[in-house]
């Protein structure tokens, strides 16, 4: 019995030691994991390929990043929402992602309108 109650009171030890101040969630609203979680990055870039279930999107010549896509991703042209059919590759988008079980998720797609030349 004596060794039993050692036993879980030494492995109840290791589980605390292996814990950082801080990395844990309380589980309530507010918490530091769960604001981490709703926080949304926006990324800017060039379409690579937008299929029914990931984006690529290309952020400069080196570096690409890929998304989710699911039921819930929003798409836009301006401030009309279009159909995700309706988006071309090779255009200029703003994508705003979450986090979500350690993947980027796309929660919206906006497309930009090529600016018309200036002439000075």
């Amino acid at each position: 019995m004596r060794t039993l109650i050692f036993l879980l009171l030494l492995t109840s030890l290791e589980t605390a030691a292996q814990r950082r101040p801080g990395s844990h969630s309380t589980g309530v609203p507010g918490s530091d994991l769960d604001i981490l979680n709703a926080a949304v990055a926006s990324f800017d870039g060039t379409l690579r390929v937008l299929n029914k279930k990931r984006i690529v999107l290309e952020m400069s010549e080196d570096q690409t990043l890929t998304l989710e896509v699911n039921k819930k991703t929003l798409f836009f042209r301006g401030a009309k929402a279009i159909s995700s059919r309706e988006v071309g590759e090779a255009v200029i988008v703003t994508v705003d992602a979450r986090k979500v079980a350690n993947q980027l998720v796309a929660v919206s797609v906006r497309v930009k309108d090529p600016q018309p030349d200036r002439i000075h």
